[in-house]
Parts: structure tokens; sequence; C-alpha cells
């Protein structure tokens, strides 16, 4: 992807800034939590200290199969969510939302754009690649 790696970070936990009761992921059922999935399925959310992996089971009160969804939902109060850093980014800056549980953070992932090389590569498909790989390269929240 060019000369610069781009990192995406995976799924701070955010919630409305009036909603935050404490910085401690043992807390976390404490909370009415928001999860997103096509398929429902929620069962825990994987963190790291010290990098050491570990996770907190989850119930969450909401269970919803958008992102898009579940950002407004906790944007509007609902407490805790979580989502990839540029699915929040928006909110994050205008201070809808904001992240805890920031020392916990798993690392950001390298983000690959892959496609299938061929000698007569279809135009299409390589203007698509570079509009990718540009977009990913000017967007803040993702590097």
């Amino acid at each position: 992807m060019g000369q610069k790696p781009e990192f995406i970070r995976i799924g701070p936990v955010c919630g409305k800034r009036t909603r935050q009761r404490g910085q401690r992921s043992r807390e976390l059922p404490d909370h009415r939590l928001i999860h997103a999935s096509p398929d429902g399925a929620a069962s825990a959310w994987p963190f790291q200290n010290n990098g050491s992996p570990f996770s907190v089971r989850i119930a969450p009160q909401l269970r919803l199969n958008t992102n898009d969804a579940t950002r407004d939902f906790a944007a509007q109060g609902w407490e805790l969510t979580r989502l990839r850093s540029f699915q929040i980014a928006a909110r994050i800056a205008s201070g809808d939302l904001v992240t805890v549980l920031n020392d916990f953070e798993l690392p950001p992932q390298l983000v690959h754009v892959i496609h299938q090389e061929a000698r007569m590569a279809l135009r299409e498909v390589r203007a698509f690649v570079d509009f990718v790989v540009d977009r990913l390269h000017a967007d803040p929240s993702i590097s």
C-alpha cells in the first residue's frame, strides 16, 4: 500500500460524555452496552493490559446489525459500544462521543488492500484500488 502503512484502531470503547462512569474494564457489565453484529452474537470484548490479552464477557442490552445505528444510539446516551476508529471519528471530533478504557485498547491493525494482479488488469479495478489507497492515506482517523 505505497510508502505509508495504514492502521485502524480496533474497537475503541466509546460512549456519550455524560454517561461515563469509570475507566476499568471489569465495570463493563455495569453499563448499558450496545453491540453491532450482523448475526447478533456477542459474548466477549477483547482487550489487553500491558501487552497481555484478556476478554470481558458482555451481555449487551441492545444488539444492532449496523455500525451506524450503534454509533448513533451511543451518541444519544445509550452508554457504551465498541466500533472501529474510523466509524466513530466524526462523533469523537464533534464531542458527541468520547473513548473510554483507552489503557486497555488493542494495538492498531494494519489495513491491506488486496487484489489480484494480472498482466492485463482491468483499469476499473486499478482505479478502485488507487481510490481506496488515496482515501486511506487522507483519513486521519485511520493512520
